[in-house]
C-alpha cells in the first residue's frame, strides 16, 4: 500500500491507575484538547519542523520524512483536537483521578468514562509537571461504532519544554479498523518531530 495511503488510514480512523476518585474535580472544566493542539500549530506553523513518520499496516512498513505546511498539520492533529471531551454534553460522564508516573514523577489526571460504550472518548490521561499548564504526554482512546465500519485507535503525543514554550516532538497512533463487508485492518503510525531552534 503507498504511503499516502497509509496517512490517510491514520487521518480515518495505557494505562490503568488506581488512584481514589476525586469528587471536587469532576466538578471542573475537564482539560481542553483543542486549546493543546491550537497552541502546537502555532508553533509548528512558524518553527516549521520536520518529521519522520514510520507507518505500519498489517505487518508492512514505510518511513518518509518530510515537512508539513500548516494545512497538514491541522490534518494530522485533528484526531488529538477531536478528543475534546470538555463538551458540555459530556459534563459528569467522567470519573476524574489524579496520580503519580513513577519513572518521570509528573502527575497524572486520568479521565475515565462511567460508561466507556456510550462515548467516543472512553479514556484520557494528561501526564503533566506541577501544573495543567506544562503537559508533557496526552495518552487518549477513541472507537466508533455504525452499521458502516468499527475503529477503535488509540493515540499519545509527547511534548518537552523548551525556551520557546511546549513543543511537540512525537505522536503515535496504533488500532484497527473494521469496514461492512471487508477484513479487519490493523495499523500503527509514529512520527518523531525535529527542530532547527536557535542557539543561545
Amino acid at each position: 500500500m503507498h504511503f499516502s495511503c497509509l496517512i490517510f488510514l491514520f487521518l480515518l480512523v495505557s494505562c490503568n491507575y488506581t488512584s481514589k476518585v476525586s469528587t471536587d474535580l469532576e466538578q471542573e472544566p475537564y482539560f481542553d484538547m483543542p486549546s493543546l493542539v491550537k497552541q502546537q500549530l502555532a508553533h509548528l506553523d512558524s518553527l516549521q519542523p520536520s518529521v519522520e513518520v514510520t507507518a505500519i499496516i498489517d505487518g508492512r512498513q514505510e518511513v518518509e520524512t518530510m515537512q508539513k505546511d500548516s494545512a497538514d498539520w491541522a490534518e494530522t492533529l485533528k484526531l488529538f483536537s477531536d478528543a475534546n471531551i470538555n463538551r458540555p454534553v459530556l459534563q459528569g460522564r467522567y470519573q476524574v483521578k489524579d496520580s503519580t508516573d513513577q519513572s518521570t514523577e509528573w502527575n497524572i489526571r486520568i479521565y475515565q468514562a462511567r460508561q466507556p460504550s456510550d462515548v467516543e472518548i472512553p479514556y484520557l490521561a494528561v501526564y503533566y509537571e506541577n501544573s495543567l499548564d506544562h503537559v508533557r504526554k496526552i495518552e487518549t482512546v477513541f472507537h466508533e461504532k455504525n452499521v458502516l465500519y468499527y475503529t477503535e485507535r488509540r493515540m499519545e503525543m509527547q511534548l518537552k519544554n523548551t525556551e520557546v514554550g511546549a513543543l511537540l516532538t512525537e505522536y503515535q497512533s496504533t488500532g484497527t479498523q473494521k469496514m461492512f463487508f471487508r477484513d479487519s485492518v490493523n495499523y500503527s503510525l509514529s512520527a518523531k518531530v525535529r527542530y532547527s531552534l536557535p542557539s543561545g
